[in-house]
């Protein structure tokens, strides 16, 4: 069979064509979750592990495959699905077996010697997201396509036990927040997620970005280039349940005994494993450490209201 006993190097690819992922890039390349979640800021460069996700996802060895590459309009989808049809034929012309430019369809023979098929799609026809069984689809732009738009892709993985990798700016509540949500730690096995500002991206001027900081409101900033979910309830951490507004938020400790931590969240944790930071009706975490040799220590809870 095509591609038996034989797997692909992405890092022996990535060489090849001339690609140095970043470290948070490398992290989501190496990763090999079922479903993979990247929101991070404009900039990071989110569209480039897109793209050469598709490229290994074509050159992979094994009989047959069919991917999808989705945006939330078709110039979105064309314009990476163009960028991946030049990296191809640039290091791998003799692997093309169909290009044809106007359906947004390549064809190649992979590194295994089968069939893989890669086609760029768009939200905006829904119905030519329906039919096809697929093995793997990659979503750009993610949160501004709808939820039943995602949950028609994510059922043509099913029949395959395909993977998906979705990326996108931060945009509010929505199916793209509950998606990263299920890929943090504890959540689903099968899920992994990665959220970061633009500025981590070592090849990106982080002063231009500062400069737009000015420009647009504080929420705005920090969704497009702080890669933050504004507008979302905070939910309790899964392992301690902090912060808890049903706890004091108050505790008081023998001189300077160490508190315990959650291994998840961070934040402080008693005997039983449960948070010690209350939360107001506000939405304010708190916690007061009282010290019995009178020394008084308050403790902000990061990202809490003032």
């Amino acid at each position: 069979m095509a591609g038996s006993g034989l797997r692909l190097s992405k890092d022996a690819l990535f060489r090849q064509l001339g690609y140095a992922p970043h470290p948070l890039q490398r992290e989501v390349h190496e990763s090999t979750a079922r479903r993979r979640v990247v929101a991070c800021g404009a900039r990071f460069g989110k569209t480039t592990i897109v793209i050469h996700e598709c490229v290994a996802a074509l050159l992979a060895p094994c009989e047959t495959s069919l991917g999808w590459l989705v945006g939330p309009s078709f110039e979105t989808s064309d314009r990476t699905f163009q960028q991946v049809v030049a990296l191809v034929q640039k290091h791998f012309p003799h692997r093309i077996k169909t290009l044809d430019l106007k359906q947004r369809r390549l064809v190649v023979i992979n590194l295994g010697g089968g069939r893989s098929e890669l086609r760029a799609k768009s939200t905006d026809a829904t119905a030519a997201l329906l039919g096809e069984s697929l093995t793997y689809c990659i979503v750009d732009e993610a949160a501004t396509v709808r939820r039943e738009h995602w949950e028609v892709c994510a059922q043509r993985l099913v029949d395959q036990r395909g993977w998906s990798l979705v990326v996108s700016v931060p945009k509010g509540p929505g199916w793209f927040h509950d998606a990263y949500r299920m890929g943090l730690r504890n959540r689903d096995p099968e899920a992994r997620s990665w959220t970061a500002p633009s500025w981590e991206n070592p090849f990106v001027n982080a002063a231009t970005i500062e400069a737009e900081r000015s420009r647009l409101t504080e929420d705005a900033f920090e969704e497009q280039f702080g890669g933050q979910f504004v507008g979302v309830d905070k939910e309790p951490c899964l392992s301690c349940g902090g912060p808890d507004p049903k706890v004091s938020g108050m505790i008081l400790v023998d001189g300077e005994a160490p508190i315990a931590r959650c291994g998840e969240c961070g934040e402080h944790i008693d005997e039983h494993g449960h948070t010690l930071v209350g939360l107001y009706p506000n939405g304010q975490a708190h916690l007061l450490i009282i010290r019995l040799f009178d020394r008084h220590e308050s403790v902000d809870i990061p990202g809490s209201s003032p």
